[in-house]
């Protein structure tokens, strides 16, 4: 007898071993079965903070904007909790993904481009992992506390200067468009 989706998801949220738990996302990842979809909502609307961030990531990453509607309704549900981060962030950074796909988009350099000032919604070293960004420069001011990264977008070739601000409770980052090609010129 096979199992349903809800059982699947509650065996899912049972998974107390981080590495068990990253294989078991993986696998929705790279899985195109609709029930891999439903799944993931399962999961996105459990509100374990943990379950429901890697729900959302997975969704953002699997790029599929017919879920939206879905989302936004579960993201709407979704109990706040005490913190200094709120952890339906995760859900509203996946959902703007989602849109920005849903526009038409080919990469993040748009989203990138919004983020006003400091934020933590995208770490040059998490986008590069994804394959959406390359860091072709690291520099380390270790006395002034911070890092800058020269990026470049593997889709369009739009180039970034990152900054990280890492005296917060967690790192935040700042994205900037390098316009003057010639002033970075060898960064990349």
């Amino acid at each position: 007898m096979e199992k349903t989706v809800r059982e699947r998801a509650n065996e899912i949220l049972r998974i107390k071993d981080h590495g068990e738990r990253e294989r078991v996302y993986r696998g929705l990842l790279e899985s195109n079965e609709a029930e891999s979809f439903e799944i993931l909502l399962k999961l996105l609307a459990s509100g374990d903070v943990i379950h429901t961030q890697m729900a959302a990531d997975i969704l953002g990453l699997k790029a599929d904007p017919r879920y939206l509607p879905k989302m936004r309704e579960i993201r709407n549900q979704l109990p706040a909790h005490k913190g200094l981060r709120d952890y339906r962030w995760t859900v509203d950074r996946n959902i703007e993904i989602l849109e920005n796909i849903e526009q038409g988009a080919k990469c993040r350099c748009d989203l990138y481009e919004v983020q006003s000032g400091f934020g933590e919604r995208f770490n040059p070293r998490v986008e590069q992992v994804e394959g959406f960004i390359s860091i072709m420069r690291e520099i380390v001011h270790r006395e002034e506390y911070f890092t800058e990264y020269f990026c470049k977008c593997n889709t369009c070739g739009r180039r970034w200067r990152v900054t990280d601000e890492i005296g917060y409770h967690y790192s935040l980052y700042r994205w900037e468009e390098i316009t003057d090609k010639r002033r970075y010129d060898t960064y990349f």
